[in-house]
């Protein structure tokens, strides 16, 4: 099944080095992770990785003394048995200068059924997390793709 968006979605994701990152990438497993293609069309499959990226600073370059809460409040909002990931990420701020910081990502398994709920619900998490951490965006995992809020 497929479904199809108008936010910002990037799919099929691939290794890089961090001279190579561009406009954004995550760290896994000690390797820089970007995503490729830009795509309408969201697989959905009968179980779904679903993320939110919870960025430590506000603005470009704060830091948020409230990490911890905001953290806490996020997974009350999705689900308080939320996988934790704390990593880095970088990405290029409207200035065009890469930005490395440190992030948390909030993993959940949804199945096919709930996944356009649940996606929608993401996204309306990501928005407010937007404004209250005043940022560019907030990114959502959706298996191996990337939804930029």
């Amino acid at each position: 099944m497929k479904i199809t968006t108008n936010n910002f979605y990037l799919n099929n994701s691939m290794v890089i080095s961090e001279k190579e990152i561009d406009a954004g990438a995550t760290m896994f497993d000690n390797q820089w992770i970007t995503n490729i293609n830009v795509s309408t069309e969201i697989e959905v499959k009968k179980l779904n990785e679903l993320s939110i990226y919870v960025p430590s600073t506000i603005d470009v370059d704060k830091i948020n003394e409230n990490l911890e809460e905001t953290i806490t409040s996020v997974k009350n909002k999705i689900n308080e048995k939320a996988r934790e990931y704390k990593t880095q990420g970088a990405w290029k701020a409207e200035n065009g200068e890469i930005v490395f910081e440190n992030i948390c990502i909030l993993t959940i398994i949804v199945n096919a059924e709930n996944f356009e709920n649940r996606l929608n619900d993401f996204i309306k998490l990501a928005h407010e997390l937007k404004t209250e951490l005043t940022q560019e965006g907030i990114s959502i995992g959706i298996n191996d793709g990337l939804m930029i809020i």
